[in-house]
């Protein structure tokens, strides 16, 4: 983990996926935490999204182990944000629902499954970050950025300047919203 931190707020980077992030709010929770906004990058799904575009999880499918994924043990959580954290407006950002997974390469499993038929983006961590915000009482709130297209465009290609930009500005909204 790195960090940063002032009276107002700390900054803490964390690896990819749900371990890291989990283990990072169970620690902050211990402290005199009381709201979580966790921003990180996705792959959308949803076919009207495009890279760059900046959306507010707000349900969550649960698949974060890699042996869950294989055995097809899927489960949906969900949450109710106790209030809004940030100040500023969020009306122009979707509303998404995302599914965490411990494997984008066999999200192809789970996306193909029927009962998942309105996902919006998948990622890697923003299941652990509702249910150890929840554990501890926490107040949360996840933006995510779109960072490649499920599976058309996956993270690993180059980008070209266009979706390189598009993707620092959607980092700037986000960075603008906290």
């Amino acid at each position: 983990y790195s960090c940063a931190s002032n009276d107002a707020f700390t900054v803490v980077l964390t690896r990819m996926g749900a371990g890291f992030v989990g283990d990072c709010i169970c620690w902050l929770a211990e402290e005199d935490v009381k709201n979580i906004i966790f921003i990180g990058s996705c792959a959308a799904v949803d076919p009207s999204l495009e890279i760059g575009e900046v959306v507010k999880i707000h349900e969550c499918y649960a698949v974060d182990s890699f042996s869950s994924i294989l055995s097809e043990d899927f489960k949906k959580n969900s949450y109710e944000k106790l209030k809004t954290i940030s100040e500023k407006d969020t009306e122009n950002i979707k509303n998404a629902v995302c599914l965490t997974t411990a494997s984008i390469k066999n999200g192809n499993i789970i996306v193909e499954n029927i009962q998942f038929g309105d996902i919006d983006v998948i990622d890697m961590e923003s299941s652990a970050v509702i249910e150890a915000t929840k554990k501890y009482g926490l107040n949360t709130e996840i933006f995510l950025f779109v960072q490649d297209i499920f599976p058309e465009k996956p993270f690993f290609r180059v980008y070209d300047d266009h979706d390189k930009a598009k993707m620092f500005d959607a980092q700037k909204r986000i960075s603008s919203i906290i």
